[in-house]
């Protein structure tokens, strides 16, 4: 397991190895080199990597504050509790992380060996209880082998040789990070070799065997160093995640809303294994098989060595399994106690043993894509169709996830109300001893083809306000305009029609929004409004659009308008005009003094065509 995980940005790549050093010369096993993987999201597998860390360092600077990643890491880091917040240099620290002890690092030399870093090793020891070893026990030719042991090669070849869209670069990376000594190192420069001639227009003939001998290599590596656990795509934590990421087209020029070849598919996890060719349906190339297969009663998953009971409501809807600690008719553990009995008492394609998962077994269907976890355990019966079920958390307590039949294209289902919902439980059945393998149907994952539509505003106003009354300008507006100054209100409205859109099931919509001009010190909130395609320069009281849905502060959007973002906006609210094909208005207002000139926000809507979803799929 690893000791130390660094989040940084990566400006401050250099001054983050050093500190690798220092945690590496005191016997530390240090994850940090957050470029191991060129051009990879970290957004599906961080979660897991920082899960492998007993501490998160991360170094806050004026940067990294503003970094969605390193915030993120930050976040996962806080709630496991093994979060050490460090200044490179001294500056406002985003909410929570602010509340706990703050290592300052301002005076740093920045190397290793500046005495100043003995509070943050400190800091680590205490966290983690670890004996350190004295400083300098380590040779400088140890210390390397920490930073660059082979189990991150592995993880770095595993990335760059199974990337979709395969790149000269990424291995030339690999061999400037581990040069003629690197395990694969023979293989990167055949792949180079192959891709410049593929590049001109030839082929190598026998080049399926490299592969074949890269997978052996792979293989016999993670079996070595007993990391198969620890397998994942680490992230990519230089510039922040570009708002437009989601697409590869050109994000400057806004798409026709009506004309379908313009579709961005935006599913990058969408595997063609092109086992039908040119004539296999499009559900059948992107069907990608996965560790797990179905029997009768019980789903098998190779990776672990697990046996799952399929319906996870064997023995009953958690709102009856905990009706008597519901009700104070009993202790929670009592009614847990029982539940376990039913479990133990159950007999699935001749399996016994069975038992409620903890945190580690869940954690294992958390890496399987979310559409084979629908598909393996979806159960039609009366009550709720949902994948959701109970386990046992870290701490031993009882918490839920799975995915919801209605919403699973929002995400899991995470750590709701146990005693009063009609949960499953995911129960597992496992052995001292390798299990035979098993035969049955393999579970293919069915990524759903999620496209982008980017929506232009149908209508443009900029309203103003002043003593002598309010002026409404609709023609012709070229820029959304904010601002608070003593003698006029300035507001901007722009409306959206969702109309035009495919009848789908909605992922999430966002504005694209980039400021102009800025003079003064504030912020921008945004509300939603019912809109109707018509400009009207007489408001109400409170001067905001009619119909204004979003008129609390909790529910209303903020964007400091000091650099161009990508806002995601609430998905209860806009999920309603996506379904009934409504127009949306958006109301901005200034919070502050002076006023912002930006350009007309772009709506970008991502949702997945009818004839795509996996829920029609399984009702078929």
């Amino acid at each position: 397991m690893t000791d130390v995980f660094i989040s940084y940005k990566r400006e401050d790549r250099k001054r983050a190895h050093a500190i690798a050093e220092m945690f590496a010369s005191h016997g530390y096993d240090v994850w940090w080199d957050i470029e191991l993987f060129p051009g990879q999201k970290f957004a599906d597998e961080i979660n897991s990597v920082i899960s492998n860390a007993k501490a998160v360092v991360v170094l806050w600077t004026p940067k990294s504050v503003l970094s969605d990643w390193v915030k993120a890491e930050a976040a996962i880091a806080f709630d496991r509790k093994i979060l050490i917040p460090a200044w490179l240099e001294k500056v406002a620290i985003p909410a929570p992380y602010n509340t706990l002890h703050i290592i300052d690092l301002a005076g740093w030399n920045g190397t290793p060996d500046d005495p100043i870093l003995e509070g943050l090793l400190a800091g680590v020891n205490n966290l983690i209880d670890k004996p350190v070893k004295l400083k300098k026990q380590l040779n400088e030719d140890e210390i390397l082998a920490v930073l660059n042991k082979p189990a991150h090669e592995v993880e770095f070849w595993q990335a760059i040789s199974n990337a979709k869209d395969q790149s000269i670069s990424e291995y030339e990376a690999y061999l400037n990070k581990y040069g003629s000594k690197g395990v694969f190192s023979e293989l990167a420069e055949l792949r180079i070799v192959q891709l410049g001639k593929n590049h001109e227009g030839n082929n190598i003939p026998g080049f399926g065997k490299i592969l074949t001998l890269s997978g052996i290599a792979i293989g016999i590596i993670v079996g070595i160093f007993q990391i198969i656990d620890m397998l994942g795509w680490l992230s990519s934590n230089g510039d922040d995640l570009p708002e437009l990421a989601a697409t590869t087209t050109n994000t400057e020029t806004p798409i026709d809303i009506t004309n379908s070849s313009n579709d961005i598919v935006v599913n990058s996890k969408a595997s063609r294994i092109g086992g039908g060719g040119e004539n296999a349906t499009e559900s059948e190339k992107y069907l990608t098989p996965t560790n797990l297969i179905k029997q009768k009663e019980t789903i098998f998953d190779k990776n672990t060595n697990l046996f799952w009971a399929k319906n996870i409501y064997s023995i009953g809807f958690t709102k009856d399994l905990f009706k008597k600690s519901h009700e104070g008719h009993a202790s929670l553990e009592k009614d847990l106690s029982e539940l376990n009995d039913k479990a133990s008492g159950l007999l699935l394609d001749g399996i016994t043993g069975w038992r409620l998962a903890d945190y580690g077994e869940i954690d294992s269907l958390r890496k399987i894509d979310k559409s084979a976890i629908f598909l393996a355990f979806f159960t039609h019966r009366p009550g709720p169709s949902d994948v959701i079920g109970i386990y046992r958390d870290r701490s031993g307590s009882i918490s839920s996830w799975g995915y919801q039949y209605a919403n699973y294209l929002q995400g899991p289902y995470e750590n709701g109300w146990i005693q009063g919902n009609n949960y499953g439980v995911w129960l597992v059945a496992s052995s001292k001893q390798k299990m035979e393998p098993v035969a049955g149907e393999v579970i293919y994952s069915r990524p759903e083809l999620q496209i982008e539509k980017r929506l232009k505003p149908i209508l443009k106003g900029v309203m103003f306000k002043h003593k002598d009354g309010i002026k409404g300008d609709w023609q012709d507006v070229s820029v959304g305009l904010v601002g608070n100054l003593e003698s006029e209100d300035t507001r901007s409205i722009f409306e959206y029609n969702l109309k035009p859109l495919e009848r789908g099931g909605y992922v999430r919509a966002e504005l694209v929004l980039e400021a102009t001009q800025s003079s003064g010190i504030g912020s921008i909130s945004i509300s939603i409004y019912d809109g109707d395609g018509l400009f009207r320069s007489t408001q109400n009281d409170d001067w905001n659009p009619d119909k204004l849905i979003t008129n609390k502060e909790r529910e209303m959007i903020h964007w400091d308008a000091k650099s161009r973002t990508r806002i995601e906006l609430p998905s209860h609210i806009l999920r309603n005009y996506f379904n009934t094909k409504a127009i949306v208005g958006l109301h901005f207002k200034y919070s502050g003094k002076g006023n912002i000139r930006f350009k007309p926000p772009e709506l970008i809507v991502t949702y997945v065509k009818e004839d795509n979803l996996l829920t029609k799929y399984i009702d078929r």
